[in-house]
């Protein structure tokens, strides 16, 4: 219990150190560095607010092919999309 608070206090010490939570207006929807306050690219953010579904997507599609279909070996290596959408390794 006191190794949790001493971990707690270095925390709120190296927040209040980099200022984390004074350096802009959260409300802005903007993603954010946490230690220096640069503001992520829309290419970025997109791809982490749609990381989540993508994911499920693959689970659904890993699941259907290679566990119930079984079109495709479990083993196989994973394809993955480039930023064009083509299928590469």
């Amino acid at each position: 219990m006191k190794r949790d608070q001493q971990d707690v206090g270095n925390l709120i010490e190296q927040f209040e150190r980099f200022q984390i939570f004074e350096m802009t207006d959260f409300s802005s929807g903007e993603l954010v560095h946490l230690t220096n306050g640069d503001v992520a690219p829309a290419d970025i953010r997109c791809d982490l607010i749609s990381a989540l579904e993508k994911g499920k997507e693959g689970l659904t599609k890993f699941t259907d092919e290679r566990l119930i279909q079984r079109r495709v070996a479990f083993h196989d290596p994973l394809l993955k999309k480039s930023k064009d959408n083509k299928l590469t390794l």
